[in-house]
């Protein structure tokens, strides 16, 4: 008896150069390993649901659902693309075209890629991709989204996208393709130079939450009424868990209380071409929740980045 499994599966992405509209796939330089099956879920602006009908209680057929769009989990190991990057031309790290359709831009500059926030009123960057996963292939155009990336300990750092996007086509039955992965092992978490402020504490993980806002851009005045998807704000927050401090060395009550200023920042990895930087310039402690780690007090620090004089709120290097 045959059946659809969940053994095996690939994801392609690639940065649209016209919203909505996907060039040729290729599996080598548009793939991206994922680490967990991938999802798409397809849902609809309006579902068809009537009145009920007036003759009896029940419900009256459906009109067909309108509105047609994918939302789309993706959870990946975070490292880089194993060789230094010498110039534009060398392949950038596998979350490249996610990180854009993310609201980042991306660029080049002495043997690294820099992603920053795209600056308001630019147009949003968006990714088309194709999806193999439970005997099917699924893919998405006009794809944005929004990430976390989190460790709880020592093992390789985890990002999770989660994309909106229209469906292409129809989804079909289809084996997986073969994809050629980069194969660098991702690096441990581990000395990753945490500070905050010119604070160092011991570390037990984190969660970077970006926190955009995604909307849907209903359209009655074309087919299938949905033009796509547009983003809005962020609310991003850096949570992480650190040995409850000494106050002499990092008083948490007080820099929550007086709202006082420092910036964030930690390196993954050690060896270039596979590490990367993360630099939160501005932030804030906003919340506080208090535990235990056996016999070691321990501090949840909620942090809030924020932007000063127009500057970014975030920067992901990675050299």
């Amino acid at each position: 008896m045959s059946f659809k499994s969940v053994i095996g599966y690939g994801v392609l992405a690639q940065k649209e150069a016209t919203y909505g509209t996907a060039s040729a796939f290729n599996t080598t330089t548009h793939a991206v390993q994922v680490s967990e099956l991938p999802t798409l879920t397809i849902n609809y602006v309006n579902d068809g649901a009537r009145p009920n009908s007036p003759s009896t209680a029940g419900a009256q057929p459906f009109v067909s659902p309108t509105g047609r769009f994918a939302e789309i989990n993706l959870v990946m190991e975070a490292r880089g693309s194993g060789s230094a990057y010498s110039s534009t031309s060398t392949t950038p790290p596998d979350v490249h075209a996610l990180l854009q359709a993310s609201g980042f831009s991306a660029s080049y500059s002495g043997g690294a890629w820099t992603y920053q926030p795209e600056a308001v009123g630019n147009a949003d960057s968006s990714a088309a991709i194709k999806m193999f996963a439970r005997g099917e292939q699924y893919i998405a155009v006009g794809t944005i989204g929004t990430f976390t990336l989190a460790s709880d300990g020592a093992s390789p750092a985890q990002y999770t996208f989660d994309m909106s996007g229209l469906v292409s086509g129809s989804v079909i039955d289809n084996s997986v393709a073969s994809i050629t992965y980069n194969t660098t092992i991702p690096p441990k978490t581990e000395n990753i130079g945490l500070t905050l402020g010119s604070f160092s504490p011991i570390v037990r993980g984190f969660t970077l939450t970006l926190g955009r806002e995604i909307n849907p851009r209903v359209n009655i005045n074309q087919t299938d009424a949905h033009a796509g998807f547009a983003s809005a704000r962020r609310d991003m927050t850096f949570v992480t868990t650190i040995e409850t401090p000494e106050s002499a060395s990092f008083d948490i009550y007080e820099l929550q209380r007086n709202g006082t200023q420092f910036a964030t920042s930690f390196t993954i990895g050690s060896t270039t071409g596979n590490r990367f930087t993360v630099s939160l310039p501005t932030c804030q402690i906003i919340g506080i929740s208090n535990g235990e780690d056996g016999a070691v007090s321990t501090s949840e620090l909620t942090i809030k980045p924020s932007s000063l004089n127009g500057a970014n709120d975030i920067t992901i290097t990675y050299n």
